[in-house]
């Protein structure tokens, strides 16, 4: 066997291993889940392994806060495996598939292979610019800590720690496969969901179906971007929420809700928003809803804490990188107010979409189905949700949990349109989306001639082909990477930037330690411990360093053995022809210098 199909293989081990390990965790919850009876098998199997997920990435931090290795990891995902002999599962299995579930199990087994192909982009790429830049440098240094040359790996990163635990059992393939199997999940709670609204079975699976396909979903599930598993836990936390509560289900709702919060910051509204349709959507006196929010969100708070105070301790705000207002109460020294300042703006373009006027917000359901690449990450949702979500609310107005349900969509859109309109953001709500459309999709076909079936087949159908047609075109040169050792070849040499300059400085043992010069690097490609003066975002991760003059006289001081100087888009290169070192590497956009006056010239 090749070492190509060798690491795929590994890396798919690592990642089975991952799975049970967080299987076995979620037994942990089984009973919970399972006492009342309202989920389907496949609904609380799904929330089994997201507990377990969850639960995982919580410990596997809590431990890395003392020591991150290889052996620590196994220890972990040992532990968590062992509990399956513990947490049996006590559920049925499925005997058999509809069209709609063949056709999202077509979409996750697509996803799945595509996921083992290496990471390759430039800085551009948020899974190369900080999800994946973290476990690598974790390892070097034996401790989860932020890279403070990268201000984005103080993000909570529940997910990162797990996919990172994978790769380091493995190689740099784990966590998109890792990603694929959360997604998965995601499907069956967005069946659930339909089934649960009373839409039956075909309901349930043409919801998954609906989901699966949309691009503006998929788009990124194979790459360790963490929206889906955010949204998964937020679906998780609503499902529990809006059903009958009592003391020990708003403690579990809590967990999943604070796993969002452990996930993406937009998990600390989300909470708000739950607790508050607990308080107005559930049944009973006042004094029991106000408890049942209470114990709700002190138990999100328990689950999903953690990463905040780490960051208080550790870089003096519990949300950092801080917003500006953030700031002034509680100023960072790794980070400045500009740069806050500077980041609020990036984002505030980034996510402008159509604009945030009335108008705008009356238009976003055309907009969000006709008019996606307006914004960003757009990729589609199909026309389902517009065709049959109506439908689905007017069939439903009177039942308490739908009306519950299209709230809490509401809220999590309302609250999208005036942050930050990146499509992948609204997750959680496309998969409220999904579940209507199913449910006002099998509620035509049951009801409607066959002549007026017609026009729904049509809808379906062209969502479903956009859908797959989507994923086959955007993955097609990941899949073949996979299989052909020569097609991944000549994709890392064109999808990494300056390869060639990263495998000289990986491939020499003298290399211990490089300076990079230019912040917009793709330092995730360079295997040897490094530093910088600034980072791409305006941090600082020398307080007396604030630029590269600064660092030619500290060399020595920061043990740094080489130079890595990169001219970015022509910007010229930063590092003085007259400075410390001498030149050993050239290439028309990269210079790279050694400080050891002692070694010889390759």
């Amino acid at each position: 066997m090749s070492a190509h199909f060798a690491q795929t293989a590994w890396a798919a081990a690592a990642v089975l291993f991952v799975a049970i390990s967080a299987w076995g965790v979620g037994g942990v919850f089984q009973e919970w889940l399972c006492e009342d009876g309202d989920l389907l098998d496949s609904e609380a199997a799904a929330l089994r392994f997201l507990a377990g997920v969850g639960a995982l990435g919580l410990a596997g931090f809590l431990v890395g806060q003392i020591y991150f290795s290889r052996w620590t990891c196994a220890a972990v995902l040992l532990a968590g495996a062992l509990l399956n002999f513990r947490f049996p599962w006590r559920g049925r299995r499925w005997t058999t598939l509809s069209p709609a579930l063949l056709f999202a199990a077509a979409i996750v087994g697509l996803l799945l292979i595509s996921g083992l192909a290496l990471p390759v982009g430039d800085v551009d790429a948020d899974e190369i610019s900080y999800h994946l830049l973290g476990p690598p440098i974790w390892l070097r240094e034996h401790r989860i800590a932020p890279v403070l040359e990268e201000a984005l790996t103080a993000f909570p990163e529940t997910i990162e720690v797990l996919s990172g635990m994978a790769s380091v059992l493995s190689n740099d393939r784990a966590p998109g496969p890792l990603g694929v199997l959360i997604f998965a999940a995601f499907l069956l709670q967005a069946r659930g969901l339909a089934r649960r609204l009373g839409g039956g079975r075909l309901a349930g699976d043409l919801a998954a179906a609906f989901l699966a396909g949309m691009p503006a979903v998929t788009s990124t599930v194979d790459q360790c971007f963490v929206d889906v598993p955010y949204a998964a836990f937020i679906l998780a936390a609503a499902r529990l929420s809006l059903e009958k509560l009592h003391p020990r289900r708003a403690m579990l709702a809590g967990v999943f809700a604070g796993f969002a919060a452990g996930t993406k910051y937009f998990g600390l509204p989300a909470i708000v928003f739950i607790a508050l349709l607990i308080v107005i959507f559930q049944a009973g006196k006042i004094g029991t809803r106000l408890r049942h929010a209470v114990i709700f969100t002190v138990l999100s708070a328990v689950a999903g804490g953690a990463w905040y105070v780490r960051n208080w301790i550790v870089l003096g705000d519990p949300l950092y990188p801080p917003p500006p207002t953030v700031w002034h109460w509680l100023p960072t020294p790794t980070f400045s107010l500009e740069a806050c300042i500077a980041l609020k703006e990036r984002i505030t373009l980034r996510g402008m979409g159509f604009g945030k006027g009335f108008a705008d917000l009356l238009l976003l359901p055309f907009r969000l189905t006709y008019w996606t690449a307006f914004f960003h990450g757009g990729g589609g949702m199909g026309i389902t949700p517009l065709a049959f979500g109506p439908v689905a609310l007017a069939l439903l107005w009177k039942n308490r949990a739908a009306r519950a349900w299209a709230a809490l969509g509401a809220i999590l859109t309302v609250f999208w349109f005036y942050s930050d309109q990146e499509f992948r953001f609204l997750d959680p709500a496309v998969a409220i989306f999904a579940a209507f459309a199913g449910v006002g999709a099998a509620a035509l076909l049951r009801q409607g001639t066959r002549l007026s079936r017609w026009p729904v087949f049509v809808a379906i159908g062209l969502s479903l082909v956009l859908g797959i047609a989507h994923v086959l075109s955007s993955r097609a040169p990941r899949l073949l990477a996979v299989f052909s050792p020569a097609r991944a070849e000549v994709r890392i040499r064109e999808g990494v930037p300056h390869y060639e300059a990263f495998a000289f400085l990986n491939s020499r043992p003298e290399v211990r330690k490089v300076f990079v010069c230019q912040p917009y690097t793709t330092v995730y490609f360079l295997k040897k411990p490094y530093t910088v003066a600034i980072g791409r975002l305006g941090e600082q991760p020398h307080a007396s360093i604030g630029s590269v003059n600064d660092a030619v006289a500290s060399v020595r001081e920061l043990g740094v053995t080489h130079v890595f100087d990169l001219s970015f888009y022509n910007s010229g290169f930063q590092w003085p022809t007259s400075g410390a070192g001498r030149l050993v590497y050239e290439e028309k956009d990269v210079r790279i210098y050694a400080c050891d006056a002692g070694e010889n010239t390759p």
